[in-house]
């Protein structure tokens, strides 16, 4: 994993197991990307990063298309 955000093609993350599955790993990553306000769009589709303080590096970067993403949550949800 790179220590700072580099761009991503289009529809690609690269992130951290942060968690026991890559789903709860991503959904994490995603919580705070939201959470430390460093998610933005881009056209259709959603940037995300996320960081480790402690680690100093960038833990999740890529993009994602915004309706690939809300498939995604919307399966989650149970």
């Amino acid at each position: 994993m790179p220590k700072t955000y580099q761009k991503q093609p289009n529809n690609n993350l690269i992130y951290t197991l942060s968690a026991k599955t890559k789903q709860l790993s991503f959904l994490r990553h995603l919580r705070n990307s939201i959470a430390h306000g460093v998610i933005e769009t881009d056209g259709k589709s959603i940037v995300i990063r996320d960081y480790s303080q402690r680690a100093k590096k960038c833990t999740c970067m890529g993009n994602i298309n915004k309706s690939l993403l809300m498939n995604f949550i919307q399966n989650q949800v149970i």
